[in-house]
């Protein structure tokens, strides 16, 4: 069993500190080890503990470097995830377009990789945000998906 996953067990005990601990052990390794994908799926995973703990500059800036690396081995599908996160703590902030931004990037990167799943929940989560976004704001929502996958539409 590797710290990484000593740290996943301790976040789903809730045990928050204790799984920071084991992430950062984790980090270490993977630095010196020169192991890219580790240090990036352990940057998500603390970036995940942030996240719970609504530190959202942390969990932004974690996810943030998750995916720069992610994305620079050309690892669409766990980039796809992270830009999914990215939105997730953009809506937590009621940043409306950032996150509508990295849904729309998600949905992209999971179609790409053939994640139906994960591309549709991903559009759910545009739709929640969409539905939860000022007026203004939704029209700019609208134009940045017909932009970026095609037809939006609303069923009432």
């Amino acid at each position: 069993m590797t710290y990484n996953q000593l740290g996943i067990i301790a976040k789903e005990q809730k045990d928050y500190a204790a799984a920071e601990t084991w992430h950062h052990k984790a980090l270490d390794i993977y630095t010196k080890q020169g192991n890219e994908h580790g240090v990036a799926m352990t940057y998500h995973n603390l970036g995940m503990i942030a996240l719970k703990l609504q530190n959202y500059a942390a969990a932004e800036r974690l996810c943030s470097q998750a995916l720069a690396i992610l994305e620079k081995q050309g690892n669409k599908c766990d980039s796809a995830n992270a830009y999914q996160v990215l939105g997730v703590i953009a809506v937590s902030q009621n940043s409306y377009l950032k996150a509508g931004q990295r849904f729309v990037k998600s949905i992209i990167g999971f179609s790409d990789c053939n994640a139906t799943k994960e591309a549709h929940e991903s559009a759910l989560n545009f739709m929640k945000l969409y539905n939860k976004s000022p007026s203004g704001i939704r029209k700019k929502l609208i134009t940045m998906w017909e932009k970026s996958i095609g037809q939006f539409s609303v069923k009432q």
